[in-house]
C-alpha cells in the first residue's frame, strides 16, 4: 500500500527554516575562531559591501529583512567587539552603522573562512544547482515580502 504523504508537498516554512538553521550553526562553526557568529557575518558584509559611510539603522534592517530591535540586539555585540560604530551625524534621529578599521579587519578574517566553508558547499552541491537554488530563493524572498504586506 502507498503510503498517503508520499504525495504531500513539504511544508515551506518547516524545510526553509530547517535548512536556515543547518546554516547558521555551520556558519557558527566555520567563524568561531574569529569569535564571530553567522548572523554577525552577515551584517558585518552588508555594512562592509555599503562602504565607508555605513547604512542608516533602519535602511539596513529593511535591506536584511530584519526587525530593527533585532538588529539592535545583533549590532550591541559587535559595537563592544570594536568591528563598528554608531553614529548620529547630523543630530536628528537617523542613526548610521559603519565599519571601523578593526571591523574592516575582522571581516577579512572571517571572511577567508567562510569563503573555505562556501567553496567546499559548492562542491558538495554543485555550483550549478546552487545557483538556481539561490535564484529561486531569491524569488521565494519577495514573493513572501509581498504576500506578508
Amino acid at each position: 500500500m502507498e503510503d498517503p504523504d508520499s504525495h504531500r508537498i513539504p511544508c515551506v516554512f518547516e524545510t526553509l527554516r530547517k535548512a536556515s538553521r543547518a546554516f547558521a550553526r555551520l556558519g557558527d562553526q566555520t567563524l568561531a575562531p574569529c569569535g564571530m557568529t553567522a548572523v554577525q557575518f552577515t551584517i558585518l558584509r552588508s555594512i562592509e559591501n555599503r562602504g565607508p559611510d555605513g547604512w542608516p539603522l533602519s535602511k539596513l534592517a529593511e535591506t536584511m529583512l530584519m526587525e530593527r530591535t533585532t538588529l539592535y540586539r545583533a549590532l550591541s555585540p559587535m559595537k563592544r567587539a570594536g568591528w563598528i560604530e554608531i553614529s548620529n551625524p547630523n543630530a536628528g534621529r537617523v542613526k548610521v552603522v559603519a565599519a571601523t578599521a578593526g571591523g574592516r579587519l575582522a571581516f577579512e578574517r572571517a571572511n577567508a573562512l567562510w569563503a573555505q566553508a562556501q567553496a567546499r558547499i559548492l562542491t558538495a552541491f554543485g555550483t550549478d544547482r546552487w545557483r538556481v537554488l539561490s535564484g529561486d530563493l531569491t524569488d521565494l524572498t519577495g514573493f513572501s515580502t509581498r504576500l506578508g504586506d
